[in-house]
């Protein structure tokens, strides 16, 4: 049985290989072979499957922590370790209980996306060792302003859906059509968020203190 199991996982994993140049190309593409295999990973529990999908997708998460604007601050080499531990919240975030909520890979690969960016957020707000004592002030090494930034804008939001779809787009920098994907039932397309975000930035604009202090050059909602 468990042979079979192998053998089927292989047959997978070769599929999604084949699958994932295309899928990449045009990110609407099915990728049934790519989906299959992360069934099998992480609903069917399958160690076999989930060492491949591991390794087919590894790059990619590689390359969106290492492109995150906040990784060049934690200090890291390498961002293995942002890697390592985004595969290990997925793995127990979707498993045979709440695979379903993920109808899609593109909704996998965006909560793969999400747990990524948050693993080096939560390192860049972690205490230096020297700033453990009780009393002194936690350092952080992100750039103050811009999280200085983030604060007013929250203050500013009173929609909960409004600061979540704030804190994706440009805290955790994921696309329009990857937020389409993690929450469909808020947001059901890329036109939808980007529809969105024009009206939230909108009303941003409006706040005197944000333009006198901070201006909003670095809020943009482009990009798919």
């Amino acid at each position: 049985m468990t042979g079979d199991m192998t053998d089927a996982g292989e047959s997978l994993a070769r599929c999604c290989e084949e699958e994932y140049g295309r899928y990449f190309r045009a990110p609407e593409s099915p990728a049934p072979c790519c989906y299959d295999l992360a069934r099998a990973a992480l609903q069917a529990r399958n160690g076999h499957a989930m060492t491949r999908f591991y390794g087919i997708f590894e790059p990619l998460c590689r390359g969106w922590a290492a492109t995150f604007p906040g990784f060049a601050h934690t200090g890291e080499p390498e961002p293995d370790v942002f890697v390592n531990t985004a595969f290990t919240r997925l793995y127990l975030r979707i498993n045979k209980d709440t695979f379903e909520r993920f109808p899609s890979l593109a909704a996998i690969l965006a909560y793969l996306k999400r747990c990524v960016i948050t693993a080096i957020l939560q390192h860049l707000r972690r205490p230096a060792p020297e700033a453990l004592e009780e009393d002194t002030p936690v350092a952080f090494s992100s750039d103050v302003e811009r999280e200085q930034i983030w604060q007013r804008v929250s203050a500013l939001l009173a929609a909960p859906d409004d600061r979540r779809l704030i804190d994706l787009r440009f805290r955790q920098d994921i696309k329009p059509a990857e937020i389409a994907a993690l929450h469909p039932e808020t947001w059901p397309t890329a036109r939808h968020v980007t529809v969105a975000l024009q009206r939230v930035l909108y009303a941003l604009r409006k706040d005197a203190e944000l333009r006198a202090r901070f201006g909003l050059s670095d809020l943009s909602g482009e990009g798919s």
